[in-house]
């Protein structure tokens, strides 16, 4: 909201959505990353092969702001 009324040049860390993209330009590249984990119980290790599409029809969970630090 201060981008959009001009209290402020730039804004870091938002999401590309498609609704942002038609209020704010992006830079091509993003300068940061997310670390993803990936948890499951012992039964449902076998899930996880490294590609997102695999877990669809499966019921998954995300957690926010769980204080993760890098190397943790």
């Amino acid at each position: 909201m201060m981008a959009e009324q001009g209290q402020a040049d730039i804004l870091i860390g938002p999401y590309r959505t498609p609704e942002r993209e038609a209020r704010f330009l992006f830079s091509k590249r993003g300068f940061y990353e997310d670390a993803l984990v990936f948890y499951a119980l012992p039964s449902n290790a076998g899930l996880w092969r490294g590609d997102p599409n695999e877990l669809s029809g499966h019921a998954v969970g995300a957690g926010r702001g769980l204080g993760l630090r890098p190397g943790h």
